[in-house]
């Protein structure tokens, strides 16, 4: 599998974390757990989780 590429907006406090970070572990598994919204069909070899640590909300999010 190809390597993936992140960009994040932490300029604007919406940070990823990626699988190299120490927290995301246990972020994705609160994602698998379903206390955060719908599981994943995929695994999470290439996967983020993007924090809002903005103070608003967001309202439209794209990946390619």
């Amino acid at each position: 599998m190809p390597a993936a590429l992140y960009r994040d907006l932490a300029s604007f406090g919406l940070p990823f974390v990626t699988p190299g970070d120490p927290t995301f572990r246990s972020l994705a598994e609160e994602i698998l757990s379903g206390t955060i919204g719908p599981q994943p069909d995929t695994g999470f070899e290439n996967a983020a989780v993007l924090l809002n640590r903005s103070g608003k909300a967001v309202i439209a999010l794209a990946f390619i």
